[in-house]
């Protein structure tokens, strides 16, 4: 079977050769008789475009004739097909290859091609000569113009084309710093003729690519590595409620031995990162690397459950998960810094170990990275760290976790005996409350104890049979997108609305009505329209300004919340005009919880009453 195909993605002509002869049963002396082959070729319909050998002309190739008679050697008789189907400029370079299975009585062999010395970069046929008395050829020749004639000419700038292959694999998405590790001169056949090309071979946060570029363009890029698959013996969520270590598996490693995807990255403090050949990683829970496995483990399934629910990466990755550190220089936390460059190239969450006493376990609780995780996703959109934009990112990172588990108390394992920080049955925090808006314990509770009246609301409706969960949290990631950057409650409430309008046609407007209700949040949905139909945007401020909030600040006037506005302002950072650019040096954080050492500027709010889960995910 002969046939030549145009099978490239880039439309320059690719040539797919295969050829079977077949033998007939007699033998010689020197092993196989290949008398009068040719009439038995079978030629396969070809694809548009493509390029079909002439059977005739196959008859009258010297080089297999003489071969039948056992003068050349099938590698010569190879090469002599190839020529006649190559411009005479090409030449034919018989590659070595050593192959991965023996068999008594076959050979491969390989061909590519140059000119003037230079290699194509673009072409390869092999040769499979079978025990059974078949030949069979695959691969690509250099389809290159009949008219097309070598002429030297002076090669683009190595530095350039370097620059190019950066540049452009920059702009498809590729992040990191990027290094060179080799570059050669090769030919690149394209539409019939040959462009004088590097081929480059460059990293980027340690990814390898490979492509051939000039200075001015790329031609074609390929990444360099493949994903593997590994395991780590971790509890399933946390070392709390009697669970035991199991294999876990880890997905779309890069193969380098370390806890590395092109999305996610391990950092520990203090000593050399986890490394196994095998990608097997098993270690006792006390120890440090058990945490750096762990937290990388937890972070991984929970940009996975985010992915099935419709998250798509954005920003520069890989995000970096750093462990036995001191966020903000207080172990009993955990905070999330976003990628603004300089400094903070990348996505960066920091997980301290706790102290035992205030909190403990931080690495160990899948709880504590994926809420981190969640205010990256939240960040697409919602970027402001203050006022009501900080309630919904602790809240919307909470309801995450809790959707992702079906389990509604925040860090079961972290919170020790005694604790003064845990207020509910060993939970953090706790989406089953009875948190209402404007009520005595909102308006003295942190951020993040608020934060708990925007999970509580959602979770409400899960407890409730009233909205299915797996539509519920659909509903939310797609009302994030459609907030700014600085929105408040009331942008989440209607954008809550259009994303059910949007998705499910409305069905799940009432039900959530209800649960607004519930929570004294009904004043935050005016004009609600009806079941499908778009939601007009919110009342104007002068019309009835008890009904708007002014995105991002906080409505309550209530004396007791002053001095945490002014806390945030230095330790959280800001994008508002209100804070001096001194406090701005700090940065961007967003915090698992409020740093220990703040709380005693708050008064101490009443334990949240807590509603049984009757209804797990």
């Amino acid at each position: 079977m002969i046939f030549l195909q145009n099978g490239c993605r880039n439309n320059h002509l690719r040539l797919l050769l295969a050829m079977t002869i077949l033998a007939s049963q007699s033998q010689t002396a020197m092993g196989l008789d290949f008398s009068n082959p040719l009439e038995q070729l079978k030629l396969i319909k070809p694809s548009r475009n493509s390029l079909i050998l002439n059977q005739e002309n196959l008859k009258l190739n010297i080089g297999f004739r003489l071969f039948n008679k056992g003068k050349v050697s099938f590698e010569e008789a190879i090469k002599s097909e190839i020529r006649n189907h190559i411009n005479p400029i090409i030449q034919i370079q018989t590659v070595h290859s050593d192959e991965m299975s023996l068999v008594t009585g076959s050979s491969i062999k390989s061909f590519k091609f140059q000119v003037a010395n230079t290699p194509i970069c673009n072409a390869q046929v092999k040769a499979h000569h079978q025990g059974n008395g078949q030949a069979f050829l695959i691969g690509n020749t250099p389809q290159i113009n009949a008219s097309e004639a070598y002429i030297s000419k002076e090669w683009p700038n190595k530095s350039n084309s370097v620059d190019t292959f950066s540049t452009a694999l920059t702009e498809e998405g590729v992040k990191g710093s990027f290094q060179i590790i080799s570059a050669s001169k090769c030919y690149f056949v394209r539409n019939g003729g040959l462009e004088n090309v590097w081929k480059i071979r460059g990293s980027f946060a340690g990814l390898p690519y490979v492509g051939f570029a000039d200075e001015y363009e790329m031609y074609s890029f390929e990444k360099a590595y493949f994903n593997v698959e590994g395991t780590a013996q971790l509890y399933k969520s946390s070392p709390s409620n009697g669970q035991v270590l199991e294999s876990t598996p880890i997905f779309d490693l890069i193969g380098d031995g370390t806890l590395n995807t092109e999305f996610l990255t391990s950092a520990p403090k203090g000593y050399s990162r986890v490394k196994s050949d095998t990608h097997t990683f098993s270690y006792v829970s006390s120890s440090p690397q058990y945490d750096e496995v762990a937290s990388f483990v937890y972070a991984q399934q929970h940009q996975k459950y985010f992915e099935n629910i419709g998250f798509t990466w954005y920003g520069p990755k890989p995000m970096v998960i750093k462990v036995h550190e001191k966020p903000n220089g207080e172990s009993n936390n955990a905070l999330f810094m976003p990628a603004e460059g300089g400094s903070v190239p990348f996505p960066t969450i920091f997980i301290g170990d706790g102290d035992g006493e205030v909190l403990d376990n931080l690495p160990k609780d899948a709880d504590v990275v994926s809420h981190e995780f969640g205010h990256h996703v939240v960040y697409k959109n919602l970027k402001s760290t203050r006022g009501e934009s900080l309630i919904l990112h602790e809240g919307l990172a909470d309801f995450f976790v809790f959707s992702k588990s079906g389990d509604a108390c925040l860090g079961e394992s972290i919170c020790p005996v005694g604790t003064p920080i845990c207020w509910v049955d060993q939970c953090l925090r706790t989406a089953e409350n009875e948190l209402i808006y404007g009520d005595n314990f909102y308006k003295h509770s942190a951020p993040h104890q608020k934060g708990q009246l925007i999970s509580g609301f959602l979770w409400d409706m899960n407890l409730a049979g009233t909205v299915p969960l797996a539509q519920l949290e659909r509903v939310v990631l797609r009302a994030v997108d459609l907030l700014v950057e600085d929105s408040g409650i009331e942008h989440f409430m209607l954008a809550l609305f259009n994303a059910d309008a949007e998705l499910y046609n409305g069905a799940n407007r009432d039900a959530m009505l209800v649960a607004a209700n519930n929570r004294g949040l009904s004043d935050f949905v005016t004009k609600i329209g009806e079941a499908g139909t778009a939601i007009p945007l919110p009342v104007d401020v002068q019309q009835d300004s008890s009904l708007v909030l002014t995105p991002g600040n906080e409505t309550e006037k209530d004396d007791s919340d002053e001095p945490f506005d002014r806390f945030l302002g230095k330790y959280c950072g800001t994008i508002g005009v209100e804070h001096s650019s001194k406090l701005q040096l700090f940065g961007l954080f967003l915090f698992f919880m409020m740093p220990f050492a703040a709380m005693g500027i708050m008064p101490k709010p009443q334990p949240i009453k807590v509603k049984k889960n009757t209804n797990p995910k």
